[in-house]
């Protein structure tokens, strides 16, 4: 006979070579030459042989190769199969040279066997897309940055200002006691800076003094740094803060929607948004995100979501993290139309979302790009890997800086406790990072821009 060795999972007869590197230990339950192993009482090989019998006992499956079909099992082959014997169904045996690489051929039909058997990750590598890298062992979420409140100080003066490269410009000094914030609005955002002097100063003397440190902020050259010439008083102060005001409101974000989706190994984004329900992993996980609750009526943020007309569904899920309120966009709670595989009305909600979260139940690994979607520009996947833990991984759009805090434990593992927390942070953060990504920042930066150039001419 050849020389080969035979790998027994339960009922199951499969090569031990490769699968046994596949599980490890927790893969190796008898073999014909290792009669150690079988009397292994390690929990994690049983759940391993279980997982992999009855996802074979579902397959109906062996072509495209040397051997014949075998009702009810699965063929594994080699390029230098010498024999294949069919035995009772449900059982599969292949001789092979067991020198050579081992290698699974011909299961197109049933890919989470496969992702299952090799260790696949929950995100594959696609054109476009780039999966964030691991952190250290220990998971640390630090707190979300606190949102601007610079107009909330008693003593406030402004300048308007335009520059060659800056563009229209305000800069306003808040006065407590003796210390002192300094704001610079521009096109790109702002700039703040504090010090604390202690004695009076006027204003024409701290402008003087804290232009060097914008300008320096702002990578400007010598020739070009900011300068008193740059900027003009203006008188009616009170009327100016209340537009530089407003302008901070409009561009500050009083809530985020994120998109919440489950999937069942599936393939396409037509088969992810026709999921009507999931199981009970996906309603604990929910419950982990948020309260459901009623849109109808709803007096909190929205997240675009119908508060009136049930056009949108009449529940979902939201919470107010860290005071950021944040609404989600809940696949199977949104409406579905009948006989109608696209579900548009889905897709349109969770294809506007820059971030989305996919609970991926079951085994296979989740290509980013499933959704199509000029927004979406992060993706988390979750699985629920039992005992109270998830598996987590993160992939960005071209264009979006990494890592985005808080970062992926080594083992890509986070405990019940601590996923919420991890989720919710890395959405913020993450949506942050995202508008800063050519594609939208290039926008956000002209509207800036134009609001602040109408301040400008209007005083």
């Amino acid at each position: 006979m050849i020389d080969g060795t035979v790998l027994e999972f339960e009922e199951h007869l499969l090569l031990k070579e490769g699968l046994a590197n596949i599980f490890g230990k927790g893969g190796v339950l008898k073999s014909d030459n290792d009669s150690a192993s079988k009397d292994s009482d390690d929990s994690s090989s049983k759940d391993s042989i279980d997982g992999v019998s009855n996802l074979i006992d579902k397959t109906l499956l062996a072509r495209d190769g040397p051997g014949e079909q075998i009702p009810g099992g699965i063929l594994f082959h080699h390029d230098s199969v010498i024999e294949n014997r069919q035995i009772k169904p449900g059982h599969t045996r292949t001789i092979m040279n067991s020198n050579q690489p081992w290698k699974k051929v011909g299961i197109p039909n049933y890919e989470p066997l496969y992702s299952f058997l090799s260790g696949v990750p929950l995100i594959s590598n696609c054109d476009g897309w780039n999966q964030e890298d691991k952190g250290d062992n220990e998971l640390s979420i630090k707190t979300l940055p606190i949102k601007s409140q610079f107009f909330s100080h008693t003593e406030i003066y402004s300048w308007l200002g335009r520059h060659a490269e800056v563009g229209p410009m305000a800069l306003s000094i808040g006065k407590i006691g003796y210390n002192y914030s300094i704001f610079l609005q521009y096109k790109n955002g702002e700039i703040s800076h504090y010090f604390s002097i202690k004695k009076d100063l006027d204003e024409s003397k701290i402008l003087k003094s804290i232009l060097p440190l914008f300008s320096l902020s702002l990578d400007l050259k010598k020739t070009k740094k900011l300068t008193k010439t740059h900027f003009k008083e203006v008188e009616d102060q009170e009327d100016l803060q209340k537009k530089l005001k407003s302008l901070e409101e409009n561009q500050t974000q009083k809530g985020y929607k994120f998109g919440l989706v489950l999937s069942k190994n599936q393939s396409t984004d037509d088969e992810i948004f026709s999921n009507e329900k999931g199981s009970c992993k996906w309603d604990r996980f929910l419950n982990l995100m948020g309260v459901k609750i009623l849109l109808r009526g709803w007096e909190h943020y929205k997240g675009g979501l119908d508060i009136d007309n049930d056009t949108t569904g009449t529940h979902s899920i939201y919470t107010n993290y860290q005071d950021n309120e944040v609404m989600f966009h809940v696949s199977t709670m949104l409406p579905s139309t009948a006989n109608n595989t696209q579900q548009i009305d889905r897709k349109r909600h969770v294809g506007n979302d820059i971030c989305v979260v996919v609970f991926q139940d079951g085994k296979s690994s989740y290509s980013p790009d499933i959704i199509k979607s000029h927004f979406i520009h992060l993706v988390i996947v979750v699985q629920d890997i039992g005992d109270d833990k998830y598996k987590v991984a993160v992939s960005t759009k071209d264009g979006v800086e990494l890592p985005i805090e808080p970062s992926i434990p080594e083992n890509g593992i986070i405990g019940k406790e601590q996923i919420r927390d991890f989720i919710l942070t890395k959405l913020i953060n993450g949506e942050q990072a995202a508008l800063c990504a050519p594609v939208f920042a290039d926008k956000l930066h002209q509207a800036r821009e134009t609001l602040l150039q109408d301040i400008f001419n209007n005083f």
